[in-house]
């Protein structure tokens, strides 16, 4: 399933400024709290859930907030019990409003927590795995996805390992992950790591870069060699998962992340995914 993020309209009109980019192609959307969406008012978030089923498009997903609307950090790797606290409260109304917005199921993306110094990477991912043993617990009330992203260079969970540890020590194998593509090509490649994650990405961030910064360009604009990053990805997916399997695997979800867009950007990201089989 082919979506896009409402990034691009967070320093803009809001949501509503997607709706008429229906026509361009926009069917499907990704939440992110900060583009007019108010996550604290139940009437304001089921009226966007409304004006956008009206306008056609489907809200699928969304990102856990990384910071409230008066600009607080939203960290639920945070040492500080009171902040971590407050991060797994608001990551869990994200999840309730999603689930009130676009019913059960939907999938949601979670950073396991911010910039952080080398020093203290141990003791924000054990504060990190605390957090999500809480978190998914909650999630699996509304039968949620949670799927945890690599982050940028300096963040915690920049190092594809940290989100595998995470998981594992969090006691919920069914943490899935989502691939940040611009992300990725900021950090140091990783591509024996990345095939081990590859079989449980169940939905990527597609952006490009130009290797300096996370400009979050329509993909092909940037530097991603993106042939052979989407083959790693493709390949170790189905070798994980033998033709003879029981059931079927389950669509990806990819999400064009773009940082400004209109209709030639939406026609110009499904023209990259009819060119790459992304679908």
């Amino acid at each position: 399933m082919i979506a896009f993020s409402t990034l691009m309209a967070e320093k803009g009109g809001g949501y509503r400024q997607l709706l008429p980019l229906r026509v361009a192609g926009l069917e499907n959307l990704e939440l992110t709290w900060g583009a007019g969406v108010d996550i604290d008012d139940r009437e304001s978030f089921l009226k966007a859930g409304k004006e956008l089923k009206k306008a056609g498009i489907k809200t699928v997903s969304a990102h856990a907030p990384l910071h409230t609307s008066p600009g607080r950090d939203v960290d639920i790797s945070s040492p500080d019990n009171w902040e971590r606290k407050f991060a797994i409260r608001e990551t869990e109304k994200s999840i309730l409003a999603l689930s009130l917005m676009a019913g059960l199921g939907a999938a949601t993306v979670i950073h396991i927590g911010r910039a952080v110094e080398n020093a203290n990477r141990k003791k924000h991912l054990t504060a990190a795995v605390e957090s999500l043993k809480e978190i998914c617990k909650f999630s699996a009330e509304f039968n949620a996805e949670l799927c945890l992203e690599n982050t940028l260079p300096g963040h915690l969970g920049c190092f594809l390992d940290e989100l595998l540890e995470v998981r594992e020590k969090s006691g919920f194998p069914g943490l899935k992950f989502c691939l940040d593509t611009g992300h990725y090509n900021l950090a140091e490649p990783n591509p024996d790591m990345l095939s081990e994650m590859a079989p449980d990405i169940t939905e990527l961030h597609i952006h490009d870069n130009n290797g300096d910064k996370d400009s979050h360009l329509v993909p092909g604009r940037g530097c991603i060699n993106w042939k052979d990053l989407l083959a790693l990805i493709a390949i170790s997916h189905e070798m994980s998962h033998p033709p003879r399997r029981s059931q079927p695997l389950a669509p990806r979800l990819n999400v064009f992340e773009i940082m400004r867009g209109g209709a030639p950007e939406i026609r110009e990201c499904l023209g990259f995914a009819a060119e790459h089989g992304i679908g």
